[in-house]
C-alpha cells in the first residue's frame, strides 16, 4: 500500500471511529478526563474524541505545550499527576464517565524499545520510572472510584509485570524496572474496582507520524507483540470507550499491515511462534 492509499484508507478509519462512537452515546453522557492529552498518543485520542462530540478535559501541566491540540474545544485541568491534591480536584470538576491515561511517559517509543524514550528521561540514565507508574495509579484509580468513573482505559505496554515471561527473545530486560512498574500499575488498576480496558501496545513510529492505516486490531492474545501507529491506537480507544463487550479486559494491540525498519529481538530457536486472533 502506497502512502496515498495508507493516507484515503486512514481518513476513512478515523471518520468512521468518530462517527460510529458519536451515534452510540446520549447527549447527557457525561465527559472524559485524559492524561497525557497534550502528548503524541493522547493528542490523537483527544482529537477523535472531539470529533465524535464528547465534552473532554486534558489534565496537564502548566509548563506542557498545546500545540498538538490547538483549535479544538477542550478544558484544562492543571497540575502533576504524582499530586494528589491536584489530581482530585481534576475528578471533581464535573462528572467524568471515563478517563483515558495515554501520558508520553507510558509510551515504548520505537527508537529506545520497550522502556522507551520519556520514560528514560523521568526515570533516570538506567530508563527505571522509579514506581512512578505505580504510585500515580493509586491516585488516578482512588479518585476514580470514589467520584463513580465507569470506565477507565489504560494505555500500557507489552512486557508489563509478568507479561514478559511470554517473551523469551526480551530475556536482557526482564527486570526491567519501568515495566515491573507498569505492571503493579495494571494491577492497581485491576484490583480498584474500577471497570478498566488496558490496551498494551509493543512499537510505536518516531516522527514524523505517519497516518492510520486502518487495520490495527486489539487480541486477547497477550504472547502478541507487534508494531502500529498511535492514529491507530487512538482509533481502537475509541473502539474500547463506552463498549461493554471491552470491559475488564487486557488487550495487546497490533498491525500486520504496518512495521517499523528496525528488527526485533529474535526469540530462541524452539520458541512457539505467537497466537494472534
Amino acid at each position: 500500500m502506497n502512502r496515498r492509499s495508507l493516507l484515503l484508507s486512514g481518513i476513512a478509519s478515523t471518520w468512521a471511529a468518530t462517527a460510529a462512537h458519536a451515534q452510540t452515546q446520549p447527549n447527557n453522557r457525561g465527559a472524559v478526563l485524559v492524561f497525557g492529552g497534550t502528548g503524541k498518543l493522547g493528542s490523537e485520542v483527544v482529537k477523535l474524541l472531539v470529533a465524535a462530540g464528547d465534552d473532554v478535559t486534558v489534565f496537564t501541566r502548566q509548563s506542557s505545550g498545546r500545540e498538538l491540540l490547538a483549535g479544538l474545544k477542550v478544558e484544562y485541568a492543571i497540575g502533576d499527576m504524582a499530586d494528589d491534591k491536584s489530581v482530585a480536584a481534576a475528578f471533581d470538576s464535573k462528572k467524568f464517565r471515563a478517563v483515558i491515561d495515554a501520558s508520553a511517559n507510558r509510551e515504548p517509543g520505537a527508537e529506545r524499545g520497550p522502556a522507551g524514550r520519556a520514560e528514560r528521561r523521568r526515570g533516570g540514565p538506567e530508563g527505571d520510572s522509579k514506581g512512578f507508574y505505580e504510585a500515580t495509579m493509586a491516585i488516578m484509580a482512588a479518585h476514580a472510584k470514589r467520584t463513580g468513573v465507569n470506565h477507565f482505559i489504560l494505555h500500557g505496554s507489552v512486557l508489563a509485570g509478568d507479561n514478559i515471561e511470554l517473551f523469551p527473545q526480551f530475556a536482557l530486560i526482564k527486570g526491567s524496572g519501568t515495566l515491573i512498574d507498569k505492571g503493579r500499575a495494571e494491577k492497581i488498576l485491576i484490583d480498584s474496582d474500577v471497570p478498566y480496558t488496558i490496551i498494551r501496545h509493543g512499537r510505536v513510529p518516531s516522527d514524523p507520524q505517519p497516518p492510520a492505516t486502518g487495520h490495527a486490531r486489539l487480541t486477547l492474545s497477550q504472547d502478541v507483540f507487534g508494531d502500529l501507529t498511535r492514529a491507530d491506537l487512538a482509533i481502537l480507544t475509541l473502539d474500547c470507550l463506552d463498549n461493554p463487550a471491552r470491559i475488564n479486559k487486557i488487550y495487546h494491540a497490533w498491525d500486520d499491515t504496518f512495521k517499523i525498519d528496525r528488527p526485533l529481538p529474535t526469540a530462541p530457536r524452539g520458541t512457539p511462534a505467537p497466537s494472534k486472533e
